[in-house]
């Protein structure tokens, strides 16, 4: 019940912004709660547990570590059956987690069937999926379908035109999420040089996660 590694790191990044009750309950962050929604989510806290530790760079590695923080909960309830939250912190990673499996284009087919595997656990919770997820799904899923379309000789992916590369560079400026990687891992994800991306970041004037 102790907490793991990734846990401590989160609760050490989030510890200015914890409102910490007598008994150490942690009742918010900066004013976002277990019953706030996750678009609600404020961009301190989105900044202080994206860079607890590297935000994932792939739909692969959002959707493992999602499935970490799924066995993590199981592991807790099998000890503590009434245990009915994660930690706060967890719960705000979670989110930026949930942004990065809808929104992270995919580069290889294994990208596709993570966001696959995660859309069908979504609709198999016995909850009612919003129409607004279920099209940002959708259209993602033809954004990938898309690309791997392009895909051409054998195992090389075909490569972006500067246009592509310019867009793509421009997605990830601008969400809130994914802007919060360096420009270095944007730059290895599109294919371009760092430089060209703080270029772009400095035309935009994005600044962790959001536009000044």
């Amino acid at each position: 019940m102790a907490p793991c590694v990734k846990e401590a790191m989160l609760e050490k990044a989030c510890a200015h912004l914890a409102e910490v009750e007598e008994d150490g309950y942690v009742s918010n962050l900066d004013g976002w709660g277990l019953v706030s929604k996750n678009e609600d989510l404020p961009d301190s806290v989105r900044r202080a547990v994206s860079q607890a530790y590297p935000l994932p760079t792939s739909v692969v590695e959002a959707w493992d570590e999602w499935q970490y923080w799924s066995h993590r909960w199981h592991e807790r309830v099998t000890l503590e059956p009434y245990l009915e939250f994660h930690p706060l912190q967890v719960s705000a990673r979670l989110a930026v987690l949930e942004e990065l499996l809808f929104s992270l284009p995919a580069k290889a087919l294994e990208d596709v069937l993570a966001r696959l595997d995660r859309f069908e656990e979504l609709c198999n919770q016995g909850f009612y999926v919003e129409h607004e997820d279920q099209d940002r799904f959708i259209k993602q899923f033809r954004n990938d379908i898309g690309f791997l379309s392009n895909c051409v000789q054998v195992g090389r992916k075909a490569p972006f035109t500067n246009a592509k590369k310019r867009d793509a560079v421009l997605e990830y400026l601008k969400c809130p999420e994914r802007s919060l990687l360096s420009d270095r891992e944007i730059a290895r994800i599109v294919g371009v040089s760092p430089q060209t991306v703080n270029n772009w970041r400095k035309r935009l004037n994005v600044q962790f996660g959001r536009t000044q």
